[in-house]
């Protein structure tokens, strides 16, 4: 087959690891992939380590063909915006097979209507709530957001009408898309369980105590991450017990702010490490004991499955993740749930004492979440779609 995937992330510039590039890396090894996205040439510019990321992507897609909406440095709004003709003579529809829309609305949806023209399937994958994240984000003015979440709404919803198949990835999502069920197909987010597993970490190594209790969060910092409770916790607990730290690990948008809210509060013991290189993720991530996932309370972060979580299981650490629907529907009681400060305090200050240790994760996430499978499906769908 010769595939078509669009995306509204720009997987060379992206300073992080996404589905899609574990959807790509599997295709390419015996399908011809093609990947059109907007030319990112902002993205990583405040993050001084984004440039060992690339390196890493640039392996994954050497053998791929990658076609930009545009070369010229314009505003992604803009290169979404007039998708349909940046790509009008830049791609051959005549040869290509299938077309997987990754989270993208007005891209995707310029791809899947030429693909139509030319009687080949779509495939939409809603992996978040993308019209919510559109009506919430920071980056669209207040007065410019509700002619966003029409303008998204209209595209989204025209997406799901034109597709032939929509991939989704918590049943939540699944229940807001309002498609008949013979359209729908489950793709869930998953691990690489041979990069992902339990070693051994010199914690000294890393500026820790070697016997101290680890808390710690691996991810970017986005505006639906809400950090305050934990570090709250983290404080009470520190000012009796000083023989536990705290981890935050990664950059984006809102470390600053992070950064100031830990000066603002004079919570000691947190080190904040920023950015790393996605190969490295596993070694950090073997430094904790307890793994988080704080995320704020909204409909963004309730249809989320975050990769995040599958990493930790693989790990074979303990999770305490906020009570996030797409979360409990996926694997139910396998992590603590938590909505408060003092919830928090309960179950890191139990976790040797009243709360037992959850077992067995790893094997669970081996069986059910490896990308190997998730991505082995996908083929299947496209294989039938296709016709092959």
């Amino acid at each position: 087959m010769k595939i078509l995937f669009s995306s509204i992330v720009d997987l060379y510039k992206s300073p992080h690891y996404s589905r899609l590039h574990k959807f790509v890396e599997y295709m390419v090894e015996k399908h011809e992939v093609v990947v059109t996205s907007i030319n990112d040439t902002w993205k990583g510019k405040k993050d001084n380590k984004a440039n060992d990321y690339r390196e890493f992507a640039d392996e994954i897609l050497k053998n791929i063909e990658y076609v930009y909406t545009t070369k010229r440095q314009i505003s992604p709004i803009i290169q979404e915006a007039l998708s349909s003709f940046f790509l009008a003579e830049k791609i051959d529809y005549n040869e290509i097979d299938i077309h997987f829309n990754y989270n993208s609305m007005v891209l995707g949806n310029s791809v899947t209507r030429s693909m139509i023209k030319r009687k080949k399937p779509t495939i939409f994958d809603v992996a978040d709530d993308l019209t919510e994240m559109v009506r919430t984000s920071p980056q669209i003015p207040n007065i410019l957001k509700p002619i966003g979440y029409r303008y998204s709404k209209f595209f989204f919803n025209d997406n799901l009408k034109r597709s032939n198949i929509i991939t989704y990835t918590t049943k939540s999502l699944a229940k807001s898309l309002n498609v008949p069920d013979t359209k729908l197909s489950f793709l869930s987010n998953g691990v690489d369980t041979n990069r992902f597993k339990p070693i051994k970490v010199d914690r000294e190594t890393y500026g820790l105590k070697k016997e101290s209790m680890v808390v710690g969060f691996v991810g970017v910092l986005r505006e639906w991450v809400d950090l305050s409770k934990p570090l709250l916790a983290f404080k009470k607990i520190r000012e009796i017990d000083d023989n536990i730290e705290f981890l935050v690990v990664g950059g984006g948008p809102e470390y600053d702010y992070w950064c100031n809210f830990i000066k603002d509060n004079k919570i000691l013991g947190v080190k904040m490490i920023g950015t790393i290189p996605y190969p490295l993720i596993p070694d950090y991530i073997n430094l904790m004991d307890i793994c988080l996932i704080p995320f704020k309370d909204n409909l963004v972060s309730d249809n989320s499955l975050p990769l995040k979580l599958f990493e930790y299981l693989a790990c074979d650490k303990i999770v305490i993740s906020s009570n996030i629907t797409g979360i409990k529907d996926t694997i139910g009681d396998r992590v603590f749930y938590s909505s408060e400060i003092q919830d928090y305090i309960d179950i890191i200050s139990g976790i040797d004492g009243k709360y037992e240790r959850k077992t067995g994760n790893r094997e669970f996430v081996v069986k059910n979440f490896e990308w190997k499978k998730i991505c082995k499906n996908l083929e299947n769908i496209m294989t039938h779609l296709v016709g092959e």
